[in-house]
């Protein structure tokens, strides 16, 4: 490795440093999605079913396939012999670090481009933020990461191990974060590129196939858990809840986005199975999304714009213990409001947040530009450069109008890469032509 990366690891170092003793005071390890994973590791190591919700509480089938095993196994391992956070939270900065190398291995190509990941590195809080919460952002973003790491060696060498580490790191992904799955079709396609239009290798192929057989098995799983075949509930969930949710609060306003949303709920309860319940949430839910396509695809685009942009409000004012005004978040006043809704929203909060706010969302749109860039630069493999667009625009794809930093964080240090060496190539041309 360069020794000039050291700069880089030692800034990205001293972060992590900072944000755990801040946590150590503040405290703030917690969101509700927290307490679900605590509670399937709970039930993982003391009744040996992944279930996320209280065992002595009415069964509810939703919540066996809510949140996949993977994290609520990691957070096992990590409190075996105590329930404190810490633990968690020293795993968590390791594997932080690990992708930070990670990193490195993929864009080392520019050596020089150290000082522009430090730059970046800076502006990315919900990298320090999460790696000290109890959530699975970080030990996805590792997997995520890996897996670039083993396509890129895959296509420099065709080594087969790479080709196997590979697939089954994406399977692993979905066991931490069902999002991924979408991706695993993606993937199919890629695969199909790299066979008729570049390698004609069957195994490659082949190997394709591996993470869609496994996802038909989860869901076979899933079905006799729940009598229902799908791979998590909670895509019917945020369908509802957030997709539909939003998209009415923009179009109609918040009562009436809440009144159509509780009315779906309530309609679909009465369903007698739990499989007819989702059906009946899922063709509720597409039904009044599909009602007008074009709007609903113009409000969906915005979100996949801010999850490249957002300066991570939520994050920050979790982290820190810090409350809105009127207790209205970002997304509440521009669902609400629109563009306008933005200032109404900034009006509410203290001077130096918002600075600090603008001052991300700016390097955040510093970022998404080199990466757009990039992703056309003919100087790295185009393979590489069609493969990371997939995985970044899908992930950003299916977040859609929950976009926030939050959910960019998986994907976050491969944009922050492919974004510092464009800018570094382009820090040498001006500096030729002067």
């Amino acid at each position: 490795m360069n020794r000039k990366y050291l700069y880089f690891l030692l800034l990205y170092s001293a972060l992590h440093i900072t944000f755990f003793i801040l946590q150590a005071g503040l405290g703030n390890y917690y969101l509700d999605d927290s307490m679900e994973y605590i509670q399937e590791a709970d039930n993982i190591l003391h009744n040996g079913i992944a279930y996320c919700g209280d065992p002595n509480q009415p069964d509810d089938p939703a919540l066996y396939t809510k949140r996949p095993p993977a994290y609520p196994l990691f957070l096992t391992l990590a409190r075996l012999f105590t329930e404190k956070p810490f633990p968690v939270l020293i795993l968590q900065a390791i594997l932080s670090f690990l992708s930070a190398l990670l990193l490195i291995r993929i864009f080392h190509r520019d050596r020089s481009s150290w000082l522009f990941l430090s730059l970046f590195i800076l502006f990315l809080p919900a990298q320090f933020i999460y790696s000290n919460m109890v959530m699975s952002e970080i030990l996805f973003q590792f997997i995520l990461m890996a897996a670039t790491l083993m396509i890129y060696r895959y296509l420099r060498t065709r080594h087969n191990r790479y080709l196997w580490a590979y697939q089954s790191l994406l399977i692993l992904g979905i066991l931490v974060k069902p999002v991924l799955y979408l991706f695993v079709f993606v993937n199919l396609a890629f695969f199909m590129y790299l066979y008729f239009f570049r390698y004609r290798y069957r195994l490659l192929l082949l190997s394709a196939f591996i993470p869609v057989i496994f996802i038909i098995i989860f869901s076979g799983i899933n079905q006799q858990r729940t009598g229902y075949f799908h791979v998590s509930s909670i895509q019917q969930i945020n369908l509802v809840d957030y997709n539909v949710f939003f998209y009415l609060t923009d179009r109609d306003g918040v009562e009436e986005a809440r009144k159509v949303t509780d009315d779906l709920h309530v309609t679909c309860a009465q369903n007698p199975s739990f499989k007819e319940q989702m059906e009946c949430l899922d063709k509720g839910a597409k039904d009044i999304l599909m009602e007008k396509p074009l709007s609903y695809g113009l409000f969906h685009l915005k979100g996949i714009l801010r999850f490249f942009i957002d300066p991570g409000r939520f994050d920050l004012y979790n982290f820190f213990g810090l409350e809105s005004n009127d207790g209205k978040g970002f997304l509440y006043y521009i669902n609400t409001s629109g563009i306008k809704g933005i200032f109404e929203y900034l009006k509410t909060q203290p001077v130096l947040i918002v600075a600090w706010l603008l001052l991300i969302a700016a390097f955040n749109l510093l970022k998404t530009a080199g990466f757009l860039f990039f992703l056309f630069n003919r100087k790295y493999a185009r393979d590489l450069r069609i493969f990371l667009f997939l995985l970044v625009g899908t992930i950003a794809f299916a977040t859609g109008p929950l976009g926030a930093s939050r959910f960019a964080l998986p994907v976050s240090l491969l944009v922050l890469g492919a974004a510092a060496i464009q800018y570094q190539q382009w820090y040498l041309k001006l500096r030729k032509a002067l």
